[in-house]
């Protein structure tokens, strides 16, 4: 706390304060004096101070608090946003400067505060600076017909740079160590609708195409020989076309798209008329059928040119077939096609027959949905073309390899569908049991695909074998 300066009547104050102390102080106990409170004045006023009793502390000593009033110091703004002259209260800075209440104030040099010297020239024209990054002046400029290109005003060039005109007397002329000189003209080729080409200073006529050469001078060959190196090119074409005339004509040919190929058994009319390529072609067919043509599908990624068997009924219907290996020399398939005249139909058989993959003999009352689906298929157009193939009387085996038999033995199996729009029923007959001890107990299957919630479900029932 700093030095508190006090009044005589500040003074008496506190000493009155005082004397209202407690006269008797009981012993042993120890007058205790707390901070109070510190009241913040305003400027000018004198600091205030004063005890006031506070009870006692646990301890029973007495307790005095001292509460302060502070002045604080005057307000530094001013109203004239900047204060007047010299009406800064030097008797108030502590550690002010000994020039400030000297007569005489210090002076500095310009080189003290980094000024530029009283006697410095700024230069106001160019011709007062050091040209030391080399600009052109107006001296470093050439001159055009005497006449400097610095400035304002046109400048007017003439002549031909020293070179006379040539002469004008209907003469070729070309220039020749610095004059001109008479060149010989070409002339111009005839206008005889010839072409001409230039040899030894004149015009000569040329052939116009390699391909009139070769027609002029074209021999037809009777027959097909080898062709030589020695041949001409007349001579080698010759002999080409009279190969090509001794081949077998393919007039008599129509060809059908290879789109065919890729029809499912369950393809509709639409889609039948779209792979044969639109309406149009359906008339094409049927004349072709009717005109006694050779019939072919074009190439496609399992087949060659496949030839079509086909015949007509009045160019209504047309009923075509074909072979096709559906993705092995093991799955052959025979394709029956009916295109009419409203609407077509597919009819596919295997030849070898339809192979049911060797597990559905191991299906059983308890085998999942994905176990039944893995025969079946997992969607309904794929049981869809299962039940067409069924539809279409393909025959239908499964195989089944015992323990410690090299080869499988093939069993025939009967199959039925009925279905409707919420499910689906296959029934198959005379699967044999799953061992080969157990062959001869033919089983009953009936599976069951309900659509809406698209999962299998199935009944196996086996018959007993002899012994039993």
């Amino acid at each position: 706390m700093g030095v508190l300066n006090y009044t005589t009547e500040k003074i008496n104050e506190l000493l009155d304060k005082i004397d209202k102390a407690p006269e008797k102080i009981e012993n042993g106990k120890t007058p205790v004096f707390v901070t109070g409170t510190t009241t913040t004045l305003d400027p000018g006023l004198s600091a205030t101070a004063e005890v006031v009793q506070d009870g006692v502390d646990d301890n029973g000593n007495p307790k005095y608090k001292i509460n302060l009033g502070v002045p604080k110091g005057l307000d530094g703004a001013s109203g004239g946003g900047g204060g007047t002259a010299d009406s800064v209260q030097w008797s108030n800075i502590l550690n002010k400067p000994s020039w400030v209440n000297s007569a005489s104030k210090p002076t500095y040099t310009a080189s003290e505060v980094g000024a530029l010297p009283a006697d410095t020239t700024i230069p106001s024209k160019t011709s007062q600076l050091t040209n030391d990054s080399n600009f052109l002046t107006s001296g470093d400029f050439k001159t055009i017909n005497g006449q400097s290109i610095v400035g304002s005003g046109n400048i007017s060039l003439s002549g031909t740079g020293g070179i006379a005109e040539a002469p004008k007397d209907g003469e070729t002329y070309g220039r020749n160590n610095g004059a001109w000189v008479k060149t010989s003209q070409m002339e111009e080729a005839p206008t005889d609708d010839k072409a001409y080409a230039r040899k030894n200073k004149g015009w000569i006529t040329v052939i116009e195409s390699t391909e009139k050469a070769l027609l002029n001078n074209y021999i037809k060959a009777d027959l097909y020989t080898d062709i030589e190196p020695t041949d001409s090119i007349n001579s080698a074409i010759a002999k080409l076309e009279a190969g090509l005339s001794n081949m077998p004509s393919s007039q008599d040919d129509y060809y059908l798209p290879s789109a065919l190929f890729n029809l499912s058994n369950t393809a509709t009319s639409e889609e039948i008329i779209t792979a044969l390529g639109g309406e149009d072609k359906k008339a094409e067919l049927y004349s072709a059928i009717s005109n006694g043509k050779h019939i072919y599908i074009n190439k496609s990624t399992y087949h060659g040119v496949t030839p079509v068997f086909s015949f007509n009924i009045a160019n209504l219907t047309a009923y075509i077939s074909f072979i096709k290996v559906a993705n092995s020399m093991y799955n052959v398939e025979f394709v029956y096609l009916t295109i009419g005249a409203a609407k077509s139909s597919i009819k596919i058989k295997r030849i070898n027959g339809y192979f049911l993959d060797k597990r559905v003999t191991n299906l059983t009352s308890e085998s999942t949905s994905d176990e039944i689906s893995y025969i079946f298929g997992s969607s309904l157009s794929k049981l869809q073309e299962f039940e067409k193939y069924v539809e279409d009387v393909n025959l239908f085996f499964t195989k089944l390899y015992a323990d410690n038999v090299e080869f499988p033995s093939y069993f025939p199996l009967s199959i039925c569908v009925s279905k409707d729009e919420s499910s689906h029923t296959i029934g198959i007959s005379g699967l044999p049991g799953k061992s080969f001890a157990s062959f001869f107990a033919l089983g009953h299957l009936i599976v069951n695909y309900d659509v809406v919630s698209n999962t299998y479900s199935c009944i196996r029932t086996d018959s007993p074998t002899p012994s039993e």
